[in-house]
């Protein structure tokens, strides 16, 4: 059966407490590739300038969510969510996170959730120059239908961060296929979104989330302000490929033929699109991309 959600490219990411970096080389190590994006916090846990330096410097998204209590009520009102979402956005803007970017409430799976609250928190949000959402359980029929009055009493975009399902919860296993979540409560009228999925908690020990987003969450990462790609050089001779599989037929020339394997040294410009294992690169100043085992890349 179709999915009907289903996004035509999955960001692979990841989301933590602490600071990423501290780990960051056992995550590669282990799952082959570091993450597309990282999610941190903007009330407590906070990342330092030095650790949001370094995730631009290795073109990884940042994704800043909102963390408190205050969403911890069925009363929830407007002016509590209008006051937090306001607060959020101001941290947000002092850490150098680009408008327009997503910035969601915690609502963690024990949350009671008021739609009341959900609304002022879109207020604030967007008024401080962000795109509003929640982190919030799909599964949940409290914080969907709370989510369901809050959108149709709020005409702009708004987006979920789905904590729910988590089929591979402390399996540690990475990038499932997106979850129908028009199968869920929120059904097919609201099931689009969802833009953010954390699939699986408690990763590597309990340091880390993992998360995958489509296209939209992706972007929204970025706002109007994506970082220019780093370059990178072949360490081994290795074969361009059209998919991020080994069977899978090379890249295509500018001739339409099979490209031959790249040498040792040539250079490649990541387009940022990455699996555990592999990351899409395009030849410089041509049209050529095509997939490659991260170890094969320096």
């Amino acid at each position: 059966m179709s999915n009907p959600t289903a996004t035509d490219t999955i960001w692979w990411g990841a989301d933590t407490a602490s600071d990423f970096r501290g780990f960051s080389p056992l995550f590669a190590s282990h799952y082959g590739n570091l993450p597309t994006f990282v999610g941190r916090y903007v009330n407590n846990y906070v990342p330092d300038a030095a650790e949001l330096a370094w995730y631009g410097a290795n073109h990884i998204a940042r994704l800043l969510i909102c963390n408190s209590e205050q969403g911890n009520t069925s009363n929830g009102d407007y002016s509590e969510g209008f006051l937090l979402g306001a607060q959020a956005a101001a941290a947000a803007s002092k850490m150098g996170y680009p408008k327009k970017c997503y910035l969601p409430v915690d609502i963690e799976a024990t949350f009671l959730l008021s739609s009341a609250f959900l609304v002022g928190y879109f207020h604030g949000a967007d008024q401080g120059g962000y795109t509003p959402g929640a982190y919030l359980n799909v599964l949940n029929p409290n914080h969907t239908s709370a989510w369901i009055v809050a959108r149709a009493q709020y005409s702009l975009p708004a987006y979920i961060y789905s904590s729910e399902p988590e089929p591979t919860a402390i399996w540690d296993a990475v990038q499932p296929a997106w979850f129908d979540f028009s199968q869920s409560d929120l059904g097919k009228a609201y099931a689009a979104d969802v833009i953010v999925w954390q699939y699986g908690e408690g990763e590597l020990g309990g340091s880390v989330d993992l998360d995958v987003a489509n296209d939209t969450g992706y972007h929204l990462m970025w706002g109007a302000d994506p970082l220019p790609p780093t370059v990178h050089k072949v360490l081994h001779k290795a074969a361009l490929k059209q998919f991020p599989n080994h069977v899978c037929p090379a890249a295509l020339g500018a001739n339409g033929k099979p490209l031959p394997p790249l040498a040792v040294g040539t250079v490649v410009v990541p387009t940022g699109k990455r699996t555990p294992h592999w990351s899409e690169y395009t030849l410089p100043k041509t049209p050529i991309h095509g997939w490659l085992l991260a170890a094969d890349v320096s």
